[in-house]
């Protein structure tokens, strides 16, 4: 072959063709060499060679020269690797063909084994694969002899090798494990390449040793033991020592036994044990032994009673129980009783209650306790006594005569004494004197000159120390400083009392618990005259050289609006002409004086009439001269004719209405059969009704009090809602109590206004905001104004009443805040009720014309002008049913407010 030729492997196809071993080639010059020519290449003509250990195979291996040709008779050398067993020949010449054909015996250890093939200076190392052989024995690889716990798997795999005659590991082969310990995560596992099969082993519950075996085939199994130690302690029991007894503070006689076992039973070998509760123990923490057992002593703590000990081990506990007996008695305590004051020979009410202690404050039963009262006298019942099952024993002290301080003393063996003290005093309280202060006199809103003294008294009248007093003003108002007190040693209260601004009687009263109270008495004077107002007649409209409706009236007061009694007033013809009657008069008891008569001039227009009181400004009243009455209220009483004092009220109250309301009305033509308004006693009505007609009646209700009567609208017109028949009804005795306090006409005037419409039409309830609620208010813009003007101050105005029956709230002006006006649900006796221009304003607000001349001086300012809760009258009305509607003809239509 020529220098840098390559060789190509042989490729023709039949027995020879096979996968060729190239080896490095090494070129000679051939020009000139005689014999054998140059070898070109060695090489095995198989592809693979496999066999078992310790068998023969053969293989063929072929001899070319440089050009590719074979070459015969070249000597061959075969030289086997270490433990790659031998070879039959090892030196031979190739044949005709240039091949030889070798006899090779593999060696014992699986794997690759080779043979080194030399012709001239080419070789090529040919390889085989041993294979193990068969499966000859099984064996431990790893995982013998381990240590682990109970129940838990091993911390090591077990491995257990398949192996030939030779020791090689065989693949392939299944391995079965077994065990009466625990539990195997395989039973069957085929050996791995290695030869190798494992399996993880989780030790049974028993402590100790602990087999399993590994087999394949019909070879002999192998054994793996393992040792199991205790798990973590999953019980704990007691043994022994559980509910003794003992004294506080003191070991138990019998130590406490605790047994640990783990979750298989087996005892808790070594595991930590520790101990809390009460008392303490020795030792703190203990080890259990071989039989999983801990001893521990256990010292009772030093409170007496059910005492506990825990023990833990791991999460597993256990308690035992002990009953703590209370130690040697060691002291005395005072429980009850001591530090009480009484009256000197009386009883204490609570026992004295002693309890006897040992050293660490346990309560000591059935120990003999005696009591002595040692200082003051008295006496104890019993003398002595064994304590109960809580320490206690108990005595009842009579205290002795002395006052002041008394002693007992208690006793038991071992404790010493306790001294127990309680305070003799006066007597109980049995009387209250007033021992000055009483009967005086002075201008209202002032302090009496002297201070009022109250004593407290015993049963024997000494006086009583220490004793609480509430004072408090039981009527007129007024306040006292202070309002209560305790008795001093003279067992005497005293207080300085403000009058309140009410003038009259005024009381006070001193008061202790459980005896009878004193009340004491003084008299409110009014002050000096400061108020001098128009009470009623201002404003009227007469007919010319007519006597006014209202004789005009003023009214004089002190700064708080009492009455004065006795100021001269004088009134007197200003402008207009006309004359007056009773010129001179001076104020009655509600401090209104009124002149006789006022007969205006001829002329139509204005006319003035002057009042003056000495020290006062001069107050005027106007009116104004028509040549006919403009708005007309005519009274026509039904059932029996009342007294001529309320007709005489009925008729005032329709004069003063008809001077506030100028605006004439449609006239309407009527023709009622009797009963309307639903009263029997109303006859049939057959006429033209200029403005107002009102049936009166006068009768019984229910007697002095309660019911005070009704009033309002039975027919309002449909073309402005205002009304056209109403009806008014009193209860007789009560007008007779009105009229002997002058308050009938402000009563019967107050009615009126409800038939009137205020309080009882859908014109009021269109401008009532709130209606049933905490704060209704009328919102007229007219009532607004005049309320505003009158120094109202409510957020929402005007205030209506937001408290009372159904014929009071809703239906009047707010009493809290308008005090004395006339339109409140309430009537202020002994003073002047007003009929404002707030009230007024409202009836302008429904529909009506009105003149405000008339109207009383009124302002909005409850603290002043209201009276003591003691002098308030509810008015208290039946509500009427919703009138009819009647148009200009007389013809009825359905109810409407």
């Amino acid at each position: 072959m020529p220098v840098g030729s390559v060789l190509i492997p042989r490729t023709s196809a039949g027995p020879r063709a096979r996968a060729l071993l190239v080896v490095a080639v090494s070129v000679f010059a051939a020009c000139g060499i005689f014999g054998p020519p140059p070898v070109g290449v060695v090489q095995l003509l198989e592809a693979f060679l496999t066999a078992e250990v310790a068998t023969t195979l053969s293989f063929t291996v072929e001899v070319e020269d440089e050009v590719g040709r074979p070459i015969q008779g070249f000597p061959v050398t075969l030289v086997p690797a270490q433990g790659s067993g031998t070879i039959t020949p090892t030196s031979v010449s190739t044949g005709a063909m240039g091949t030889i054909t070798i006899q090779w015996t593999l060696g014992t250890a699986a794997g690759i084994q080779s043979v080194r093939v030399s012709a001239g200076a080419k070789s090529v190392t040919v390889e085989a694969t041993a294979t193990p052989g068969a499966p000859s024995e099984v064996r431990v690889a790893s995982g013998n002899g381990q240590t682990g716990q109970v129940g838990l798997p091993l911390s090591a795999p077990i491995v257990i090798a398949v192996q030939d005659r030779f020791g090689n590991h065989v693949p392939d082969v299944g391995v079965h494990f077994s065990t009466d310990s625990g539990l195997l995560a395989h039973l069957l596992v085929i050996s791995d390449a290695g030869g190798e099969a494992e399996t993880s082993w989780s030790l049974g519950g028993t402590l100790g040793s602990q087999a399993m075996s590994a087999s394949a085939l019909n070879l002999t199994a192998v054994q793996v033991t393992a040792t199991g130690i205790p798990g973590p302690p999953a019980s704990l029991v007691v043994m022994s020592g559980d509910a003794q007894s003992g004294v506080v503070g003191e070991a138990l006689a019998e130590s406490i036994v605790f047994e640990a076992r783990d979750a298989f039973a087996n005892p808790a070998i070594g595991a930590a044990v520790d101990f809390s509760g009460d008392g303490s123990t020795d030792p703190l923490t203990g080890a259990a032994d071989d039989q999983g057992r801990v001893a521990v002593t256990w010292t009772l703590g030093t409170e007496a009673g059910s005492q506990a000990l825990e023990a833990a081990a791991g999460s597993a506990t256990a308690a035992v129980a002990a009953v703590a007996q209370p130690g040697a008695p060691a002291s005395l305590k005072e429980v009850s009783g001591g530090g009480q004051q009484s009256y000197a020979t009386a009883t204490l009410v609570k026992p004295i209650v002693v309890r006897v202690l040992d050293a660490f404050g346990n309560m000591v039963p059935e120990t003999a306790v005696t009591f002595v009262a040692t200082t003051g006298g008295g006496s104890v019942s019993p003398t002595g006594g064994d304590s109960d099952t809580n320490g206690l024993a108990q005595t009842t002290w009579t205290l002795g005569g002395l006052v002041g301080t008394h002693v007992l003393e208690a006793g038991a063996d071992g404790t010493g004494t306790l001294s127990i003290e309680a305070t003799a005093v006066s007597g109980p309280p049995a009387s209250i004197a007033a021992t000055s202060g009483g009967g005086q006199a002075a201008v209202v809103g002032t302090v009496l000159p002297t201070g009022v003294v109250v004593q407290v008294l015993d049963a024997s009248g000494n006086p009583v120390p220490g004793v609480a007093v509430a004072l408090s003003v039981t009527s007129g108002g007024g306040s006292l400083t202070p309002s209560s007190g305790v008795t001093e040693a003279a067992g005497e209260v005293s207080t300085t009392w403000t009058l309140g601004t009410t003038a009259g009687a005024q009381t006070m009263r001193a008061t202790v618990d459980g005896i009878a109270s004193r009340a004491v008495s003084a008299t409110a004077e009014p002050g000096p005259p400061s108020q001098f107002t128009k009470h009623s007649g201002d404003g009227q409209n007469p007919v010319i050289s007519t006597a006014v409706t209202v004789p005009p009236a003023v009214f004089v007061g002190d700064a708080f609006g009492n009455p004065i009694q006795g100021v001269a007033v004088t009134f007197g013809v200003e402008f207009g002409g006309g004359s007056l009657t009773g010129a001179d008069q001076a104020t009655g008891v509600t401090g209104i004086a009124r002149v006789g008569s006022w007969t205006v001039g001829g002329a139509v227009g204005a006319n003035v009439l002057s009042a003056s009181a000495a020290g006062l400004d001069q107050l005027t009243f106007n009116a104004n001269t028509v040549l006919a009455p403009v708005y007309s209220i005519e009274v026509r009483f039904v059932g029996t004719p009342p007294s001529a004092v309320h007709q005489n009220a009925f008729a005032a109250a329709a004069s003063r209405w008809e001077s506030l309301i100028v605006g004439d009305l449609t006239d309407g033509s009527v023709s009622l059969s009797a009963g309307i308004c639903g009263q029997p006693s109303i006859p049939a009505v057959n006429e033209t009704i200029d403005d107002l007609l009102i049936f009166a009646e006068v009768g019984a209700i229910d007697g002095v009090g309660g019911i005070l009567g009704r009033a309002g609208p039975c027919f309002i017109r449909v073309a402005n809602g205002l009304p056209i028949i109403g009806y008014m009804e009193f209860d007789e005795p009560d007008l007779d109590g009105l009229a002997a306090s002058g308050h009938l006409e402000d009563v019967v005037l107050h009615e009126m206004a409800h038939v009137l419409g205020l309080g009882t039409l859908s014109l009021w309830d269109n401008q009532l905001v709130g209606a049933g609620g905490v704060d209704p208010f009328f919102t007229g813009a007219n009532a607004v104004a005049k309320y505003t003007a009158a120094g109202g101050a409510a957020v929402n105005a005007v205030p209506v009443a937001n408290t009372g029956g159904a014929g009071t709230r809703d239906s009047h002006w707010r009493e809290a805040d308008m005090g004395r006006e006339l339109m409140t649900g309430f009537l202020n006796t002994g003073v002047t009720n007003f009929l404002s221009a707030i009230s007024v304003g409202a009836l302008s607000d429904m529909g009506y014309a009105v003149d405000y001349g008339a109207v009383d001086a009124y302002t909005v300012f409850p603290g002043a002008l209201r009276s003591s809760e003691d002098r308030l009258i509810e008015l208290i009305e039946l509500v009427m049913p919703p009138p009819m509607t009647m148009d200009a003809q007389g013809r009825v239509g359905p109810r409407r407010r």
